[in-house]
Order: C-alpha cells, then sequence, then structure tokens
C-alpha cells in the first residue's frame, strides 16, 4: 500500500510558486553579482546557441539509437524553456518569452519523456528531468503563456508523469520504494513538483498524486541518518536532493511546510564539506564521481541555513545553469569550512574521514570505506581508503565505469575487488553478495592522532580466512600507519596459511627502492614502507615481495587518468608470515621531503610481535603477542624507554 499524507495546501494558490516571489524579485540584482553574474552570462550564451537551431523534436515511436541518446534531445530542450523562463525574469525582455513558450509547446507535442527501451520502467529520470523543468518554466512564465499552451503543458505533464505517481500505479515503480537511493529522489521529487504545478489549475487530478510522492518522499528523507550520511555517496546525494528540495520549497510556498522542516537534509550538511577529500576532489567511493564537488541545491542548502561554508564550496565549483542562478542568495558570505575535531566517522554507512587540518593547505587526509557491496553503484571494495596531501589524491580509487547491464552486475574490472585498494587472499576476492558487509567497529580522534578499526571479515568468503581487521592511524603531522590483521584456520592462529595480496591504486609515478616505494607527482609525494614483514627483496620466505602494475581500458570518469591506473602490489607467498601486516605511509611535497620526514621516525620490534613506531612525540604500539593472539594498540607520550616491554593489556577506547 503506497505512502500518502494529507497537505494543506492555500486555496488561493497562484503562479508563480514553486520558486518563492521574493527570489524572483531580486533577480536582476543577483544577475549583476558575481559569480551569478558570469554564470548568468554563460546561460544566455548557451541559451541563443540553442536557439540558434531547429528545436529537437521527437523521433518516431521514441526510439533512437543508442537509447541513451535520448536525453541528448529531450534535455536541452527542457533546460532551454526553463534558462529562457530564469532569463525573462532577470532582464524582462520580451524575446525570451517567445523562446520559453516555443520550447514548452515542443516539449507539450513529444509522445514520450524517456525512451520507451530504456529499462523496464513506464517512467524514470529522464521522466522526472523533463517534467521538473517543463514545470518550472510553465510556472514562472504563467502569466505568459497563451490559454491552449497552458492546457497543453497540463496535459503532458499529467500523461508523463502524474500518472506514475498516483496510490494505485506508484507501487508499481521500484524507485518509490528505494528510499535510500538517488533515484527515490530524484523521480519522486521531480514528478511531485511538476504535478504540484499544475495543482491550482487541475486539483481534482493531481491531489492524490502530489500528496502520495510527498508521502513516498517523507520516507526517503527519513532514511537519511541523524548522524547525516548517504551510502551512495556526495555526489549522489546531491543529484537526488536537489530535485528533493524543489519539492519541498514548493510545497512550503503554497503552503505546507512539514517535509521542509525535515530534519533530514540539514544532518547532511556536514557531511557535503566533511567529504571533499581535496579542495578540488570529493572522496570517489564506488560510482560517486571524483570531480563533482558541488551542486546548485548546496547554494539552496547555504541560503536556508546562512552557511558561508556550504556557499564557499559551491561558488569554488563555479556551478551555473538556471537553479544556481535562482538559489544563490548572495547576503550569505562565502568562509572556507573548518571542523573540531577535524575527522568525523559515519558508522552506518562504514565510511570514514580523517583530516589532519582543515587549515592547512598541505595536510593529509584520509578516507577509509567499510559498508556493504549491496546496491547498484557500490563496488566490491570494503576496506580500501583514499589519501590525499599537499592538495592532490595519492592514493585513489579507479572511477566510474560506463554503465551498463553487465556493469551493474559487476563483470568489469573497475568494480572488482583488486582495482581497489584491498587484500586479497590466494588470490579470492570480495563477492558481490548483498548479505557481504563490514563495519567500523572503532573510532577515535585526538589533538595528536586519529584511528579507525573496520571488520572486514564477512566482506569476504575464503574458506580459511577466520578473522580480517583493517586499522588506519593518522599520526599528526603527515604519517598514517596501515595495520592488516588476518588469522587464518591453521593449528596456530599466528600464521594465516593463504598468499595475502595488497594493492595500492594511484595516478602518481612509481618508483620501487631497496626497502620501500616512492609515489611521486609534481608537488607531492608518498613514500609506502613495509613495516611487518619487512620487504627483503631476494631473501624468500617472511617477506613482502613488491611489485607494480598497470590497469588498462578501465573506460573511467576519472580527472587523473585515461583509461590506465597504476598499482602498487605487496605479496606475502608464505605460509609462516605473522598475523599483523604493517604499512606506513609517509607524506612530502616531494620524494626529498618524504625522506627526510621518514628518518626521523623510529620504528623498533621488541619482541617478535610487538612494533613501536615513534613520530613527533608520541609512540604507536602494536602488541599480537599475547594468548588470544589478538591486536591491541596503545598511543604513548613521547618516546617508550629501552626497558618497558610489557603487553599492553588491551585496545585503547
Amino acid at each position: 500500500m503506497s505512502d500518502r499524507i494529507k497537505l494543506i495546501l492555500s486555496p488561493s494558490l497562484t503562479h508563480p510558486f514553486l520558486i518563492d516571489r521574493a527570489t524572483l524579485a531580486d533577480l536582476p540584482r543577483r544577475a549583476a553579482i558575481e559569480p551569478t553574474k558570469s554564470a548568468f552570462k554563460a546561460m544566455l550564451t548557451l541559451l541563443e546557441e540553442t536557439f540558434s537551431k531547429p528545436l529537437p523534436t521527437c523521433p518516431p515511436g521514441g526510439l533512437i539509437d543508442p537509447p541513451v541518446a535520448f536525453y541528448s534531445l529531450i534535455g536541452p530542450l527542457s533546460h532551454a524553456a526553463l534558462g529562457a523562463a530564469v532569463a525573462w525574469h532577470a532582464e524582462h525582455d520580451a524575446k525570451w518569452i517567445k523562446r520559453a513558450t516555443d520550447a514548452l509547446a515542443e516539449l507539450a507535442r513529444w509522445e514520450f519523456w524517456r525512451a520507451p527501451v530504456h529499462l523496464p520502467l513506464p517512467a524514470d529520470l529522464t521522466t522526472a528531468h523533463t517534467a521538473l523543468e517543463t514545470a518550472l518554466a510553465y510556472d514562472l512564465l504563467y502569466d505568459q503563456l497563451a490559454p491552449e499552451l497552458r492546457r497543453n503543458v497540463q496535459d503532458a505533464i499529467l500523461r508523463h508523469a502524474t500518472a506514475f505517481i498516483l496510490p494505485e500505479t506508484i507501487d508499481r515503480q521500484w524507485w518509490s520504494w528505494a528510499h535510500d537511493g538517488n533515484w527515490s529522489f530524484v523521480t519522486l521529487g521531480g514528478m511531485g513538483a511538476a504535478t504540484l504545478a499544475i495543482f491550482p489549475e487541475r486539483s481534482g487530478e493531481t491531489r492524490a498524486a502530489v500528496e502520495t510522492a510527498a508521502g513516498h518522499l517523507q520516507r526517503s528523507y527519513d532514511h537519511i541518518h541523524p548522524t547525516g550520511s548517504w551510502r551512495e555517496g556526495h555526489g549522489y546525494a546531491i543529484y537526488g536532493f536537489s530535485y528533493g528540495q524543489v519539492f519541498l520549497d514548493a510545497l512550503a510556498n503554497a503552503g505546507d511546510r512539514r517535509l521542509a522542516d525535515h530534519p533530514g537534509p540539514a544532518a547532511l550538511d556536514d557531511f557535503f564539506l566533511f567529504t571533499m577529500l581535496t579542495p578540488t576532489r570529493q572522496v570517489a567511493f564506488g560510482d560517486n564521481p571524483a570531480d563533482g564537488g558541488a551542486g546548485p541545491v548546496l547554494y539552496r542548502r547555504a541560503a536556508l541555513t546562512k552557511r558561508g561554508d556550504l556557499q564557499e564550496l559551491t561558488d569554488r565549483f563555479g556551478h551555473g545553469g538556471p537553479m544556481a542562478i535562482l538559489w544563490r542568495d548572495p547576503s550569505v558570505t562565502p568562509r572556507a569550512a573548518s571542523f573540531d575535531p577535524p575527522s568525523r566517522s559515519w558508522p552506518d554507512i562504514g565510511w570514514t574521514i580523517m583530516r589532519e587540518d582543515w587549515n592547512n593547505p598541505n595536510a593529509v587526509a584520509l578516507a577509509a570505506k567499510a559498508g556493504s557491496v549491496a546496491g547498484g553503484h557500490q563496488h566490491w571494495d570494503c576496506g580500501t581508503f583514499l589519501l590525499a596531501s599537499h592538495g592532490v589524491e595519492l592514493v585513489t580509487e579507479p572511477g566510474i565505469g560506463n554503465y551498463s547491464r553487465d556493469y551493474h552486475r559487476g563483470k568489469p574490472l573497475i568494480k572488482r575487488t583488486i582495482a581497489h585498494n584491498c587484500l586479497t587472499f590466494d588470490g579470492s576476492e570480495q563477492p558481490p553478495q548483498e548479505l557481504r558487509r563490514s563495519m567500523v567497529t572503532q573510532f577515535v580522534t585526538r589533538p595528536t592522532f586519529d584511528m579507525v578499526k573496520m571488520d572486514l571479515t564477512f566482506a569476504y568468503d575464503h574458506p580459511r580466512l577466520r578473522l580480517y581487521n583493517r586499522f588506519f592511524f593518522l599520526m599528526r603531522p603527515g604519517l598514517v600507519i596501515l595495520v592488516d590483521e588476518v588469522r587464518g584456520e591453521t593449528a596456530h592462529h599466528q600464521y594465516i596459511g593463504t598468499a595475502v595480496e595488497s594493492r595500492l591504486h594511484t595516478s602518481c609515478d612509481i618508483q620501487l627502492r631497496t626497502y620501500d616505494a616512492m609515489f611521486t607527482r609534481p608537488g607531492a609525494a608518498l613514500l609506502v614502507r613495509p613495516v611487518v614483514p619487512l620487504f627483503t627483496p631476494g631473501l624468500g620466505d617472511h617477506g613482502i615481495a613488491m611489485s607494480v602494475g598497470e590497469h588498462e581500458g578501465l573506460q573511467q570518469r576519472h580527472p587523473d587518468t585515461t583509461g590506465k591506473l597504476k598499482h602498487l602490489t605487496m605479496r606475502s607467498d608464505t605460509s609462516y608470515d605473522p598475523t599483523l601486516f604493517v604499512t606506513a605511509l609517509m607524506t612530502g611535497g616531494s620524494a626529498a621531503d618524504a625522506d627526510a620526514k621518514w628518518a626521523r621516525v623510529k620504528v623498533e620490534a621488541r619482541r617478535r610481535r610487538r612494533v613501536e613506531i615513534y613520530h613527533e612525540g608520541q609512540t604507536l604500539v602494536l602488541d599480537w603477542g599475547n594468548r588470544r593472539w589478538e591486536t591491541y594498540w596503545h598511543m604513548h607520550p613521547g618516546e617508550l624507554p629501552k626497558v618497558e616491554q610489557a603487553t599492553i593489556s588491551g585496545p585503547q577506547g
């Protein structure tokens, strides 16, 4: 049975109301202030180009090869209709009314607002995109439209959008119940707002659909975790919430503020800022794009919350288009983001982002992912991580592949474990099974260090794997210690009885040296030093073998690479290596800088199963020589004296 909430809408609702009227009245002034001025100029240039050519018409039967090209026809048409409507409110030039009405008339004539063969869905994302932009243009220019055109647009919205969010039809759409995915927000927000736009004229035909879309969307907002996170990541959250925000605003302007006051969107504001790994790149786990950064909806969030850090983030990426022009409030003063403590963990999705210092452009930022492999935009990458320093990414991910049925089934290399910064056991990768997941079991943040521990045991399906924990320690300044604790089903749990392989992917140049490897790129470097077991070339057992490889043909959308990605492989082939693998990652502005910093680090093996790592006034103690064969850790202030040999009693919490 579909969700539906009874809305209290104004009985005297008049157009325009999807966008606040005060915003529209202020638009001429806003369009004259940077950066909106530049965005507005760019939009006008694009509009002139679009309207200089014949407007696209619907292909016969909606069929086009390939089907994904359907949006490349209808998308610019609806975008031009909305852009021209915004331009008219900013300039009051009658030519924009003519152009907008031409685009609206053509949209109303289209037989389909989606490719009929694009997935077995009666309505999809293209439907929502087209419906929302058409409705916004209709609402903004309502008083300027001829009665016949108004009626034609209303009929088109009823046919292409409203029909699929009615109580009797919405349950047939899988996206109406996918409350924790971007599809839910895009479709419900887009088609809901479009239907609301024609409510004053067609209330009898639209009320049930608007209330049903609002009810389902409320359930989707309820799925935002109180800690503020989104499992698909930064980019997909912005994409989905852009459509939801229009619907929320429109409902509030129409008289019902219940969804507009929902706490879910505000809970995500920090998430959008924390997930910026560098000033220009966001955390790119799974299909989340690395270079999306921000979106116009963050202008709206900044306007609602008066948060200058959201304003600054969106300004930095120079987002334009009609919604950016409508949503950017010039009264909000941009400011750089800063949080104390600087690191945060979201255990509900298994993400942790640790940062040295928000105010230092050269500081280390590390993002680690546990969570699940379930969902169309996930990769088989539990335990992977990203590392940035000096404003660039040093340990990276392969990015997004080209969407296809095989891609979403996990067949391409780009989704597999070996294309991520993870471990494999005897070549066994993480299986793409819904119930396979991992979790954050400990997170500690202190002024001098941060740490996170993830239980990755159940992300794998290896018959001899009994336990796998991965630890990340960020020791300020500049040092990351990666610890992999593995136990197998052998007679002694200190031996894993299997070959273990770890990969670190990068767009840097990689140089193998006698005892370590160096990643370099202009302005930054990363020293990778195996601590336990040691990298002992030529000695055979009880050592790590390192090699450099490259993935090719990844077909990725990743700004640093062109279908290729290098990786450093660290492999232990012996069944007699210890349960613990410790790798030090030292950042620097250059290879010489990283080497100089590492030279000041002191590493000492006190006993066979105890390691101490001293760095800048603190010592990380790792001890796994106890009866339970568990790894205990402790961060000790200062350097430990030589006589202190006691086993640490338990993990620090």
